[in-house]
């Protein structure tokens, strides 16, 4: 049964975070930790094609070449990226083309597509409030449109920033994912060493102990749900 004196650890480092938290300027850590968005999104990630990474090393050492079993971990890692990459790749060409076409069909058709709507609401809602309801979806989108008009060009360009930021993270994020995927295990070792600055070897057992539990049941659930809407 565990005792006060094995949460001390845990309760002053709750006390630090809350510290720092109400002392210093949170927008200097959201500064920080945005420039550390790629790395985790590389984390990320490589946490889910790391499984992929063993199974293939484990088919690459049932070779049982020295020199296969010395790279195994690295071709593994390098070969899923690869194919992760390619299968984005497909899916944005099959996409992109496929979308093109429904916004350009939406377009074309899109007269009758009101002229149809209006037939609708005309058998559902009766002539005259068909026409009221007609009205006041006009004037919406009026409304709207005036708002387009009059958005400011200086947002606008913050906008198109923003979301050019957004893909370069993300692009940034794929960079870093199969070095993750490549020094996995030594990223763990560093993690181990900073954490045996301040905590004892068994507290870092006990933390891989529950990240292995947590990992096996997360990523039971995970792949259990895109297995489901795969199918």
């Amino acid at each position: 049964m565990r005792t006060v004196k094995n949460y001390v650890g845990i309760i002053l480092c709750a006390c630090v975070i809350i510290f720092i938290y109400k002392t210093f300027d949170i927008s200097l850590f959201s500064n920080i930790l945005s420039a550390f968005i790629p790395l985790i999104v590389g984390a990320i990630l490589a946490y889910f094609l790391q499984p992929l990474v063993y199974k293939f090393e484990m088919f690459l050492d049932s070779f049982q070449n020295k020199k296969l079993i010395k790279y195994s971990h690295t071709i593994s890692s390098i070969l899923v990226f690869v194919v992760f990459v390619l299968i984005i790749v497909v899916l944005m060409i099959a996409i992109i083309p496929a979308l093109v076409n429904y916004i350009v069909n939406i377009a074309d058709n899109l007269t009758l597509y009101i002229k149809n709507f209006e037939k609708t609401l005309e058998a559902y809602l009766g002539s005259n409030l068909a026409s009221e309801v007609i009205i006041k979806i006009d004037e919406m989108v009026v409304k709207y449109v005036n708002s387009i008009e009059a958005i400011d060009p200086i947002a606008t360009l913050g906008t198109i920033f923003k979301a050019g930021s957004t893909i370069i993270t993300a692009v940034l994020g794929l960079i870093f994912t199969p070095y993750v995927l490549i020094e996995a295990k030594k990223l763990v070792s560093i993690f181990d060493r900073l954490c045996s600055l301040f905590m004892s070897k068994e507290k870092i057992e006990l933390i891989h102990d529950y990240a292995v539990r947590s990992h096996q049941i997360f990523g039971q659930f995970i792949y259990g749900k895109f297995l489901d809407s795969l199918i």
